[in-house]
């Protein structure tokens, strides 16, 4: 199960870190509104895993 956890905050994290210019909301009315919804779906998506996500200490 933990092994699932890691690697889905890992996914999160590199999707917030390659998509955090994307995300800037200036820049998010230039883009079409499906790729928007997407982004937010997915950005939404990336926080939450990232904020169930314990790192073993």
């Amino acid at each position: 199960m933990n092994g699932i956890a890691d690697k889905q905050a890992k996914q999160a994290r590199r999707f917030l870190k390659r998509n955090q210019r994307k995300l800037l909301p200036a820049l998010f009315t230039a883009l079409p509104l499906s790729e928007q919804k997407n982004l937010t779906k997915r950005y939404v998506w990336a926080q939450g895993v990232l904020k169930k996500w314990k790192p073993k200490s």
